[in-house]
């Protein structure tokens, strides 16, 4: 739980060397692994890049998110980044890269209340028309955040 383990990326692996994503998509022919921390899946020749950041979130919601795409060489960027871990839900258009936080399905903890965070708990649902260009250029992009509604 995230009260035994605040950060508890890894775990498995800085314990005991096993890297579960490894292992799980080694017994599934209908997962790819995409590493540790990040990866790149192409679809419709649409560069799209997740990640699992490190740290906290900021005293903005989008700061971390900037500083990451900050750091990405122009000729390196994905024409959509995703990134998971800080369980906030939010989409902005920055440096020609279409940025999502993704969200959780994970509710609110202890660790999470002591912290003064609520998750935004959903995914995403993202609409995108491609260009017939070289690039792939993405001509529209439609997000739609579809927030998880318990019923009682």
């Amino acid at each position: 739980s995230s009260d035994l383990f605040p950060s508890h990326d890894m775990v498995l692996w800085k314990r005991s060397g096993v890297d579960i994503g490894d292992l799980v998509s080694a017994g599934r022919s209908d997962m790819v692994y995409l590493g540790q921390y990040s990866g790149d899946i192409v679809l419709s020749g649409v560069n799209i890049r997740v990640m699992h950041p490190d740290g906290g979130g900021a005293y903005a919601i989008s700061y971390k998110m900037q500083k990451l795409i900050e750091q990405i060489p122009s000729g390196r960027k994905p024409h959509i980044f995703i990134a998971g871990h800080y369980h906030t839900a939010l989409y902005f258009f920055y440096r020609n890269i279409h940025a999502f936080q993704a969200g959780c399905f994970e509710g609110q903890t202890t660790f999470l209340l002591r912290k003064g965070l609520n998750p935004a708990i959903g995914g995403w649902i993202i609409d995108v028309e491609i260009g017939k260009d070289k690039k792939k250029t993405i001509l529209s992009i439609t997000p739609t955040f579809i927030p998880f509604i318990e019923v009682e």
